[in-house]
């Protein structure tokens, strides 16, 4: 896979599975969902427009949305305090024709995944001191108090977000495996693609859940939701059909230890 354009020195690469940083707040999580689905729709970030309460987001809500995300300076900074060293060269970005907020999206993903590597070490620790299931689960939750999820609606919003970014990253992982590839993108083996199947039926899923559960969202929103719904069932079906298949190697990885 191609290098990250704008990003030097760096071994972090990725295709697009990212296009908005969350930040905490309920305002900035609904106004980074609307830019979401319209980048994922296709549209220009100079074009984005979303009508709620008579608002429309421009250009002028792009700059709106970017003063609640951490600058790229800070970035870098957070980034090398976790070890990994970063350079941005926008010009370079500029032409490929990534956008300066597309670059601090990417900073803004690889902050995660570092610091996801860390939470993952502290648990392992944590386990070693003695902590046992029920603890673990307990510090889950703080992803969410972190998050300043204050009410339901601002936790569907996050567990959309990571439903919708797994379904995300699964689909742009390149996985080796019999099944034949799609374009780039290796397709693994028949349990990758359930598993690509059911983390879709999720994001779906979720959306429909934070759809339900947000009394401020845009007109519009719940029929979006309920087709998202509707092929989120879809695809739980096509899972199904897998089922016993992945019985059966079950049965046999149980029989090898």
């Amino acid at each position: 896979m191609p290098p990250v354009a704008g990003l030097v020195g760096s071994r972090w690469v990725g295709g697009g599975a990212g296009r908005t940083r969350r930040t905490g707040s309920h305002a900035e999580l609904a106004a980074g969902r609307a830019l979401t689905r319209a980048q994922d729709a296709g549209i220009d970030r100079c074009s984005v427009r979303r009508y709620t309460a008579g608002a429309q987001w421009t250009e002028r809500g792009v700059r709106l949305l970017m003063a609640g995300v951490l600058s790229l300076d800070e970035l870098i900074g957070l980034l090398d305090r976790f070890g990994m060293k970063v350079t941005v060269d926008l010009d370079d970005a500029a032409a490929d024709g990534v956008s300066p907020e597309l670059v601090t999206a990417r900073l803004a993903h690889a902050l995660v995944g570092v610091v996801e590597a860390h939470a993952s070490r502290a648990e392992d620790a944590a386990r070693t001191a003695g902590a046992g299931v029920d603890d673990i689960a307990e510090i889950t939750l703080m992803a969410f108090a972190g998050a300043n999820c204050q009410r339901e609606s601002d936790e569907w919003a996050l567990i959309e977000w990571r439903a919708v970014r797994l379904a995300m990253a699964l689909s742009g992982l390149d996985f080796d495996g019999p099944i034949p590839s799609q374009g780039q993108v290796g397709s693994g083996d028949v349990l990758v693609r359930t598993i690509r199947t059911v983390a879709g039926a999720l994001s779906g899923m979720a959306t429909a859940k934070r759809t339900a559960s947000d009394p401020l969202r845009p007109a519009g929103d719940a029929t979006d939701a309920g087709r998202a719904l509707s092929k989120a069932m879809d695809a739980l079906e096509r899972a199904a059909a897998d089922a016993a298949l992945h019985r059966n190697i079950g049965d046999l990885m149980r029989m090898t230890d």
